[in-house]
């Protein structure tokens, strides 16, 4: 569904399979604590590129912003051009710009990989739950909930080590569409690293998807 585009998350996979997708994240780390609610729509598609809207409200504490911006994204995940607060960003400054505007779809495109999503729901500390079939807006999904076999629980791993507080991950599949899809992921702990340890607490789920025509 997604994957890596010379080491940059690689949305085209999304805009291929979704006309329209929402999300919300929030997430507090170090102190931060943030919450973003974004909403993309895709306006074309051509034979090589596609034309995509996003809209995204970031808050933080009490301040609150409202972006509209527009995304021209080769089909191989390539951003070409990003139209944002009436700046035309091009070339390498689009490639550099447009993982911002879609900040919100990060965690779940990251995910969506299937080499990493199928690691982490196949590792030993974590077990399904339950499957069923939910909306999300006009979209039906089938989902199957993933839980930590123990809480508190401790994963060491390429020298990480995140002592898990809570943790539930959902994903499933639609109908005539290929690959699994990250629709929700609650993550609470801390990780630890090079004698530096910060604490996290991350929620993110799909709200709204449409199937592209």
């Amino acid at each position: 569904m997604t994957g890596y585009l010379g080491g940059s998350l690689n949305f085209s996979g999304y805009f291929a399979a979704y006309s329209q997708m929402a999300v919300e994240f929030n997430g507090t780390y170090s102190g931060y604590s943030g919450h973003v609610s974004s909403d993309y729509r895709v306006i074309y598609a051509s034979a090589t590129t596609y034309k995509v809207n996003i809209s995204e409200t970031v808050s933080e504490g009490s301040a609150q912003v409202t972006l509209t911006n527009t995304a021209w994204v080769l089909k191989n995940g390539t951003a070409i051009a990003v139209d944002s607060l009436g700046q035309n960003h091009t070339g390498f400054g689009a490639s550099t710009y447009f993982p911002t505007v879609m900040a919100g779809y990060a965690i779940g495109a990251a995910f969506g990989s299937p080499q990493i999503l199928g690691a982490f729901t196949s590792l030993g500390f974590v077990h399904p739950t339950g499957t069923s079939t939910i909306m999300l807006g006009p979209t039906s999904v089938t989902a199957t909930t993933y839980a930590a076999n123990s809480i508190p629980l401790q994963v060491n791993q390429c020298g990480v080590t995140t002592d898990f507080t809570g943790f539930s991950l959902q994903a499933g599949a639609v109908a005539g569409v290929p690959g699994i899809l990250l629709t929700g992921l609650n993550i609470a702990g801390s990780f630890s690293a090079n004698g530096q340890s910060e604490s996290a607490n991350i929620t993110y789920h799909i709200t709204s998807l449409t199937r592209s025509s």
